[in-house]
């Protein structure tokens, strides 16, 4: 989602646009379980701006919204969010790169 929502640098549109503008269908993967943690992280919103540069929502954060939207999330869940955010922020960087390669299409290193 992060390459998706990024924009190749001197461009104005993200890379998601450009799929939708060429008719193209969106490189997703299927889930196979798990929406409600990526409704969570859409809800949340995967990166902040902080002035300095972007970043991932703190642990506070991440608490105060579960909290907040009444989500009862167990340890577990509360890292694979804040890995979600992470994943997201790594692309949105790699994105910017022209060359850079849709995480869907790299071979998987196992």
């Amino acid at each position: 989602m992060g390459w998706l929502a990024s924009t190749v640098k001197n461009e104005s549109k993200t890379r998601a646009q450009r799929f939708i503008d060429a008719g193209r269908p969106l490189p997703l993967v299927e889930l196979v379980g798990g929406d409600y943690l990526l409704e969570a992280l859409q809800q949340l919103g995967p990166i902040r701006n902080t002035g300095m540069g972007l970043t991932i929502p703190d642990w506070q954060e991440l608490a105060a919204f579960t909290n907040a939207c009444g989500l009862a999330l167990e340890p577990w869940e509360y890292r694979l969010i804040r890995r979600m955010c992470s994943a997201y922020l790594r692309e949105f960087n790699a994105g910017k790169d022209p060359f850079c390669i849709p995480p869907t299409e790299r071979a998987a290193i196992g």
